[in-house]
């Protein structure tokens, strides 16, 4: 199961930090550059930063709060309400949601079939909730959440 994707810039694997034994691997699904800091090297930065420690800690709230989203959607039965309920967590303030990514990755993180996935998209698009133009969707109808 993905736990994370990750972008430039970013940390990975933090729960390390606190652990004898990493029970997680990384994949690399273009060629990536990846600097590799030891436990020992980043408890010693954390300790002598506040500034770091409080950047490490809004990044492991961050990934909590993800990871319960993510949990929370998967229990969602019905692919159209849980597309839809990804969109709505994921959209701008103007409704629309551009991916970053291939939608055969976000499928993955939601555990549908790339053709569940692209499915309750296009009923979505048919009754008129969102519109979609590759990896933009716009949502037409939605309630705050």
């Amino acid at each position: 199961m993905t736990i994370h994707t990750g972008r430039a810039g970013e940390f990975f694997a933090e729960g390390a930090l606190f652990s004898d034994v990493c029970q997680c691997d990384a994949i690399a699904a273009e060629p990536t550059q990846v600097r590799v800091c030891g436990k020992a090297e980043m408890l010693q930065a954390v300790t002598a930063s506040p500034s770091i420690m409080l950047a490490l800690l809004e990044r492991v709230a961050h990934l909590l709060h993800h990871a319960r989203a993510m949990l929370e959607l998967r229990n969602i039965r019905a692919a159209n309400d849980r597309v839809l309920h990804h969109l709505h967590l994921s959209m701008s303030k103007d409704g629309t949601v551009v991916f970053d990514r291939p939608l055969l990755e976000v499928a993955e993180d939601l555990g549908l079939t790339h053709e569940a996935y692209y499915r309750a998209l296009a009923n979505l698009q048919r009754e008129g909730t969102v519109d979609r133009i590759g990896r933009t969707v716009r949502l037409i109808r939605y309630q705050d959440r």
